[in-house]
């Protein structure tokens, strides 16, 4: 809600939502995409920051959920979308990501993310945590769900949105905070390949 009152009408908050979901697809640039990947977390109401970029450590991205909860997440957008597997060096950046967290963030929880074209491992490569991968399909999926939610504010005064309101959309689009950790991502594949 707070952030949909900075926007004196709907079109100007709908540009504002396209700009930032436009740049959300493979293909972009790091920088871009991560930057939209933190405006975005500010739209849906979490702390958000870029933690690599802003401190030279860390991961692209990382969204506070709640108290104490928090999503983190590694970015390889420029990645070819017809890549077969993630290398050796990206799980270890994962890997990385994660042990500054912790070592940030004792005691807290953390989901963890890697926005990548292909779940499948490569020689060498394994993550030391529970890692969801976010390929093209799970990445449109969301995208779709965030444009649908913020449709929902066309017919609505922006300076006066009711948070239940607000919350329901969130349910009816599947981007409340359980949704967000674990709808839009596949498991790691292993397996051989061949």
């Amino acid at each position: 809600a707070k952030w949909a009152t900075q926007f004196d009408s709907y079109e100007r908050l709908k540009l504002a939502v396209d700009e930032i979901l436009d740049k959300l697809a493979f293909g972009v640039g790091a920088e871009d995409f991560e930057r939209a990947l933190q405006k975005l977390g500010e739209a849906l109401g979490y702390s958000s920051a870029r933690p690599d970029k802003e401190w030279k450590q860390g991961p692209d991205n990382l969204w506070c959920l709640q108290e104490g909860d928090y999503l983190l997440i590694e970015c390889k957008s420029e990645v070819a979308v017809g890549r077969v597997e993630i290398h050796k060096d990206e799980t270890g950046q994962m890997n990385n990501a994660c042990a500054w967290f912790r070592n940030h963030y004792p005691g807290c929880e953390f989901a963890r993310l890697m926005v990548i074209p292909t779940n499948k491992l490569g020689a060498g490569a394994a993550f030391n945590d529970e890692v969801g991968i976010v390929r093209n399909p799970e990445l449109s999926k969301f995208v779709k769900h965030v444009r649908q939610f913020f449709q929902e504010f066309a017919s609505m005064k922006l300076d006066d949105i009711a948070e239940d309101k607000i919350h329901g959309f969130l349910k009816a689009h599947k981007l409340t905070t359980d949704d967000i950790k674990s709808e839009y991502q596949k498991e790691i594949y292993a397996g051989t390949l061949r």
